[in-house]
């Protein structure tokens, strides 16, 4: 219903004020973002052209949260991999980090992706072993990422890592 009122505003606005051929842009913030979406296509489908639209700090696919959807454990692992390369809690550290991190990112897109996508059809046994591969990489125990289920959100990751230390990593620099 928003966006049908700002949209109604709009089209008002540019005809009272005979603005239909002056740019028009759109700006979205935050969750704005959908809102902007949204009225873009509105408002194309009523004849009104826009220039352009601007997203900022973007929220467009509140599904990527959802239980059953893991794009976010997927695509954060080779950070969380990247952080505890870091903070020296990778057993047998490897001297460089960035091959660390691709050879993270080919599991996370491959075999993790794959166990993730098994759900509770995954066996104990590969269970087991994608855990200990977790753990090898993101230096969490084992047990911790079987209770979480293979899937480590970033506030946890973040509690977790130095939790011996008595000390949780910063939400924008993990050092």
């Amino acid at each position: 219903q928003d966006i049908d009122a700002f949209g109604r505003f709009i089209v008002r606005y540019i005809t009272v004020s005979q603005r239909w051929n002056s740019p028009k842009f759109l700006f979205g913030e935050s969750y704005g973002t959908p809102r902007s979406a949204g009225l873009a296509r509105w408002l194309e489908n009523r004849g009104v052209a826009l220039n352009g639209v601007v997203l900022l700090s973007s929220i467009l696919n509140y599904a990527s949260r959802m239980p059953g959807l893991d794009n976010d454990y997927v695509n954060l692992l080779p950070t969380f991999a990247a952080i505890a390369w870091y903070h020296n809690k990778i057993p047998n550290r490897p001297a460089a980090m960035e091959p660390f991190v691709e050879e993270v990112r080919q599991f996370a897109r491959g075999e993790y992706s794959v166990a993730l996508a098994k759900g509770q059809d995954l066996g104990p046994a590969e269970r087991d072993a994608i855990a200990q591969k977790l753990s090898r990489y993101i230096g969490l125990s084992p047990q911790y990422l079987k209770d979480a289920n293979l899937r480590v959100s970033q506030p946890r990751f973040r509690k977790e890592l130095l939790r011996d230390q008595r000390r949780t990593l910063g939400r924008f620099d993990a050092r």
